[in-house]
């Protein structure tokens, strides 16, 4: 998972979040620091997947499920996620900051897209069919934590990806049940 551990409360959102959401997030964290405890209420820029196909996003507060829908095909369905109790607009700050930057509008989520269809893509190529895929960024980094479970990798990691595909290769080796 990748995925740092804020050094300080100020680091819990997004540098681009909206001063509203800044300042709930600040104004709940010691409600959220005594709940949780320091590590995981510091827990921040969390992306994961949960296998197979959940996938989460703290820093930006969406979830996601992929589901496959063919050869180079998926349907994603996204979610954003607020505090149930957080005041109105609270709640319509982060819709529209969601909505700006993860939206089938959104400037992330249009980059994010071109991104996995050139990946696809180049993913057919001759290049790719002779070369073996580098999952190595990372390796060897990775370290447990005592409060967090898994193993945790550096930011900028394949982790994730390298213990996805260790997982489905372990479920594939399994014998089939009858």
């Amino acid at each position: 998972m990748g995925c740092r551990i804020a050094d300080s409360e100020e680091q819990l959102v997004s540098g681009d979040a909206v001063p509203v959401i800044r300042d709930y997030v600040h104004g709940s964290y010691p409600e959220v620091e005594r709940r949780l405890g320091q590590t995981r209420a510091r827990f921040s820029m969390v992306h994961g997947t949960v296998f197979p196909n959940f996938s989460f996003l703290s820093a930006a507060s969406t979830i996601r499920v992929w589901q496959p829908k063919g050869p180079l095909k998926f349907e994603v369905t996204a979610w954003c996620i607020v505090d149930k109790d957080a005041p109105p607009e609270v709640k319509d700050a982060y819709r529209l900051h969601y909505l700006r930057r993860f939206s089938p509008g959104g400037t992330l989520e249009q980059d994010d897209s071109d991104n996995w269809i050139q990946v696809s893509q180049a993913g057919r190529g001759l290049a790719a069919r002779r070369v073996p895929l580098n999952y190595k960024m990372g390796m060897g980094h990775e370290q447990a934590h005592d409060d967090i479970p898994g193993k945790l990798g550096p930011w900028e990691s394949d982790n994730n990806q390298r213990s996805f595909y260790a997982h489905w290769a372990q479920l594939m080796a399994k014998p089939s049940r009858p």
